[in-house]
C-alpha cells in the first residue's frame, strides 16, 4: 500500500481559506466582551414627580465582541444604615448642560447593540421603582380636590397671580394635598451621607451584568434642597409652574469595574 502524499502547499492554501472563519468563529462565540464606560460630567441627583432620579452622562464602548444590551439598572446604599433604593432605566434624555423640569426633552428608553470598538454617547435618567404606583391615589384625588376647589372660583380677567393666591388657600383647607406632602417627606430617600451608586449593565451574552460603582455624599444643605421639591411635585400635580432643585455630584476617583465573571455581591441582597 503506498504511503498518502499530502501536498504541503494544497494544506497551506486550505488552513489560509479556513483560518478567517475559525477565527471569525471563535471571537463570536468564546470570546468574552468587556464594556467599558467613560463618565462625563457630573451625576445628578434629583427628588421630582418621577420619584427620586439619578442622571449620569458618558461614553460607552466595548472591546473584543458586539453585545446587545437588553437593559441597564442602578440601585443606591447609604453606608450609615445600608438603606437601599433600586432604581429603574425610564429614559434617555437631551444633552442640554442643565434642566428645571425633570420631564425636558425625555426620550423612551430602550435596548440597544454595541458593535465592538464602537462608542455610544448616554445621557440616562433613572427613577425609583414603584413610586408613581405608591403615589397613585394621592395625586388623583390632589387633583381632584384642586379642579372642583377651582372651579367655586371666579378668575378675573388679567390676573396673573391667580392660581398662586388660590394655591394658598387650598394648602390650608385641603386633606388630600396635606396628606400627599406628609407622605412624600416621610419616604424622601436623599437624606444627609454618604451613598454608593451602583450600575448594571445587562447583555444578552453575558450571564452576569458588568457593574459599575460609584461613591457619592449629600451634604445638609443638599438635603434639605432635594426635600424642598416636595412643593414642586405638589404643584405638578396642580398643573402649576415648577422649578425643581437638582444636586450635582462629582465622579469619584476610585471607579470599580467588575467583569461578569467576577461579580461580587457589593450590596446585600434585600
Amino acid at each position: 500500500m503506498e504511503p498518502i502524499k499530502i501536498d504541503g502547499q494544497l494544506v497551506v492554501a486550505l488552513i489560509a481559506l479556513v483560518q478567517p472563519w475559525v477565527i471569525s468563529f471563535y471571537k463570536k462565540n468564546f470570546r468574552q466582551p468587556e464594556i467599558k464606560i467613560n463618565p462625563t460630567g457630573s451625576i445628578e441627583i434629583g427628588f421630582s414627580g418621577l420619584g427620586h432620579t439619578v442622571s449620569i452622562t458618558g461614553v460607552l464602548r466595548t472591546l473584543k465582541k458586539d453585545v446587545f444590551i437588553s437593559s441597564i439598572n442602578m440601585e443606591t446604599v447609604k453606608i450609615e444604615n445600608d438603606a437601599k433604593l433600586k432604581f429603574q432605566w425610564i429614559a434617555q434624555r437631551s444633552n442640554k448642560l442643565f434642566h428645571t423640569n425633570p420631564r425636558e426633552e425625555l426620550f423612551a428608553a430602550d435596548s440597544f447593540t454595541l458593535t465592538s470598538g464602537s462608542t455610544r454617547h448616554y445621557n440616562n435618567t433613572f427613577a425609583s421603582k414603584g413610586f408613581k404606583r405608591k403615589f397613585q391615589d394621592h395625586t388623583i384625588n390632589t387633583q381632584e380636590e384642586w379642579r372642583n376647589f377651582i372651579l367655586q372660583k371666579n378668575n378675573p380677567q388679567g390676573d396673573s397671580n391667580f392660581y398662586e393666591n388660590e394655591l394658598l388657600e387650598f394648602i390650608k383647607v385641603s386633606q388630600h394635598f396635606n396628606n400627599y406632602h406628609t407622605a412624600l417627606n416621610n419616604d424622601f430617600y436623599w437624606t444627609p451621607g454618604k451613598y454608593k451608586i451602583k450600575l448594571e449593565i445587562n447583555t444578552e451574552e453575558t450571564k452576569t451584568p458588568f457593574a459599575f460603582i460609584w461613591d457619592i455624599e449629600i451634604t445638609e444643605d443638599s438635603s434639605r434642597k432635594l426635600r424642598n421639591n416636595t412643593i414642586n411635585i405638589l404643584r405638578e400635580c396642580c398643573s402649576l409652574s415648577t422649578n425643581y432643585y437638582f444636586d450635582y455630584q462629582e465622579y469619584s476617583s476610585t471607579q470599580t469595574l467588575i467583569q461578569p465573571n467576577k461579580l461580587k455581591n457589593i450590596f446585600k441582597k434585600s
